[in-house]
C-alpha cells in the first residue's frame, strides 16, 4: 500500500482498510480544516489504486470495511470509482461496506442514478 502525507479518517473508519484514492482535497481551502494543507491536488492513477488493493488481499486475510481516501473521493468520475469498487468486490468478497469523504458540490454534481449506482457498488456512507 502505498499512501503520501498523513492520512485522516473518520472515527468511525478506525478498522477500515484505508485505500487513497486521491491525494489532498478539491477544495483545500475552508477555514476551519488544516488537514489537506500541505498536499496539493491530485487524482491517483487508477492503476496504482489496482495495484494497492492487489497487494492489500496479499497482506490481509479478511477485509470487512475499506475508506477510499484522501480528502474527496467522491470528485471521480463514476466510470474510474466503479472500476475501483469492482475490483474490491473481485478481490475482497468479505467487505460489507466502501465509505468515502466527498463534499457537497461533487454529491450535487452526482445524478440519483450515479449515487444509486455506488450504493449497489458498495460505496454505503460519503462522509
Amino acid at each position: 500500500m502505498r499512501y503520501e502525507g498523513d492520512i485522516y479518517r473518520p472515527p468511525s473508519e478506525a478498522w477500515s482498510l484505508l485505500v487513497q484514492v486521491t491525494i489532498g482535497c478539491t477544495h483545500n481551502s475552508c477555514t476551519f480544516c488544516s488537514m489537506f494543507k500541505d498536499k496539493q491536488f491530485r487524482v491517483r492513477p487508477v492503476e496504482e489504486v489496482l495495484e494497492d488493493l492487489e497487494d492489500a488481499r496479499k497482506r490481509y486475510r479478511r477485509v470487512e470495511k475499506m475508506f477510499l481516501c484522501d480528502g474527496d473521493a467522491l470528485c471521480l468520475s463514476n466510470r474510474k470509482l466503479l472500476v475501483i469498487l469492482d475490483r474490491i468486490r473481485a478481490l475482497f468478497p468479505e467487505c460489507r461496506r466502501v465509505n468515502v469523504y466527498g463534499n457537497a458540490i461533487d454529491v450535487r454534481h452526482k445524478t440519483d442514478a450515479e449515487l444509486r449506482e455506488l450504493f449497489e457498488h458498495g460505496v454505503k456512507m460519503i462522509y
